[in-house]
């Protein structure tokens, strides 16, 4: 919530980087582990790297009143990764 209400770039950047990335980047990882959401045509960092730019792209959209944080980031980089394997998937067997 603080990273959401801050208005000065720098000190965003600054919140983002010592609370954020790290927990983004621990979840995402955990994530393609516990699902094996391994059949990505780029590597795990990368794939990693790109959940978390959508974590951070759908930060706002996070009521913390309707539950935690934790959980509605898990459904929502889960759905994500559902979403690009499927989508994959068609790309490879029409």
């Amino acid at each position: 919530m603080e990273y959401l209400a801050c208005d000065n770039e720098k000190e965003k950047n600054k919140i983002f980087r010592e609370r954020i990335e790290y927990p983004f980047m621990k979840l995402a990882e955990n994530l393609i582990h516990t699902f094996k959401f391994y059949n990505f045509d780029y590597d795990s960092k990368t794939v990693q790297k790109e959940v978390v730019g959508f974590m951070v792209l759908n930060m706002h959209k996070f009521n913390p009143d309707k539950g935690k944080a934790f959980s509605y980031f898990s459904v929502i980089t889960k759905n994500w990764f559902i979403h690009k394997v499927k989508k994959q998937q068609k790309r490879i067997n029409p």
